[in-house]
C-alpha cells in the first residue's frame, strides 16, 4: 500500500486506533504502517487530526490527487471517502 485517501471522519476515527498504545502493542507492523503512509484528507473546511502523514485536500480535483499519490507512490491507494467524491476517482481507474 503506497497511500491512503480518507475523508474527514474516517481520518478521526483511524487516528484514535493507530496513534493508541493497545494498537501499537497489539499490531505493531501494522501500526507502524498505519502511521507512516501518506494520508491525505478530503475535509473542504473542517480540521483533520495532527497525525503524521496527513495533509488536508478540498477534494475539488481528486483526478489531480491520485495522479500525484500514483506518481509518489510504489503502492497501491486506498480510498475511504464519503460516497459523493467516488465518481471522479473511480475514471481514474481508482476503486
Amino acid at each position: 500500500m503506497g497511500a491512503l485517501l480518507l475523508g474527514g471522519r474516517t481520518d478521526e476515527h483511524f487516528a484514535d486506533v493507530w496513534t493508541s498504545p493497545a494498537a501499537a502493542e497489539r499490531m505493531p507492523e501494522v501500526t507502524a504502517f498505519m502511521n507512516a503512509v501518506p494520508k491525505p484528507v478530503v475535509a473542504g473546511s473542517g480540521p483533520v487530526t495532527p497525525w503524521e502523514g496527513t495533509r488536508v485536500i478540498d477534494g475539488s480535483d481528486l483526478n489531480a490527487e491520485v495522479a500525484r499519490l500514483r506518481a509518489a507512490s510504489d503502492g497501491d491507494i486506498a480510498i475511504f471517502i464519503p460516497l459523493r467524491y467516488r465518481p471522479p476517482v473511480s475514471r481514474t481507474g481508482a476503486s
